[in-house]
């Protein structure tokens, strides 16, 4: 809730409902494992909350700043091997972009599996899958307040010292914008949003369809 670029955009209304819902609905079409919205323990952010309670979906509740630690603890509570990072201004995340960062990171060795490495996928389009092990690491390592709040800024700053398993897209569509980051970006989600006939719409599906929505 506390976007300093849009204030409160998780529960801004896109077509009907909650931006962040959206977001989990697309991250459930994904089908790899429990999504859980993992919000601060800041008193604003008890909207988030309520938001997970109205749509059946668990919140878990950490540090504000210090989101590796939030990120480690859930993994504990769950007992996950891995955790899928998903950004929650992300309402068009191709569920199949989800599936192939888990199917790589079971399949594979690695500290972290990105498609970010390299941007060539549009914005908000964004998966990082970690493992436990890789959080338990991160969060027992002195960091810098901006490290411990972006979370995978070490590993990318790093790449020596850690595993990092890179995907790409094949092309070049990383100026394409299909997060909410601003309110113009709020604007183009609402037009995508009413335009769409499937959460399962492809990203590239998703390209087109913004070019022709919001120019």
């Amino acid at each position: 809730m506390s976007s300093s670029r849009l204030p409160a955009k998780a529960l801004a209304d896109v077509n009907g409902a909650p931006l962040l819902s959206h977001c989990v609905a697309r991250c459930r079409d994904a089908n790899v494992g429990t999504v859980v919205i993992a919000t601060s323990d800041h008193e604003e952010d008890d909207a988030i909350e309520l938001l997970g309670k109205n749509i059946g979906v668990p919140v878990f509740r950490g540090s504000l700043c210090n989101v590796i630690e939030r990120f480690h603890t859930l993994a504990k509570q769950y007992q996950a091997k891995y955790v899928v990072r998903v950004s929650g201004d992300s309402p068009f995340i191709d569920p199949q972009l989800i599936r192939t960062a888990v199917q790589l990171a079971k399949a594979k060795a690695s500290d972290l599996v990105s498609n970010v490495v390299t941007r060539t996928f549009p914005k908000g389009q964004s998966v990082e899958v970690l493992s436990r092990d890789t959080l338990v690491r991160l969060d027992g390592i002195s960091l810098s307040e901006y490290d411990k709040e972006h979370v995978t800024s070490c590993i990318y700053a790093n790449p020596s010292d850690f595993r990092i398993l890179s995907f790409e897209s094949g092309g070049s569509f990383g100026d394409i914008q299909l997060s909410v980051d601003t309110a113009n970006d709020l604007e183009c989600a609402r037009r995508i949003a009413i335009k769409m006939t499937s959460n399962q719409i492809s990203w590239r599906d998703l390209v087109t369809l913004r070019r022709s929505v919001c120019g």
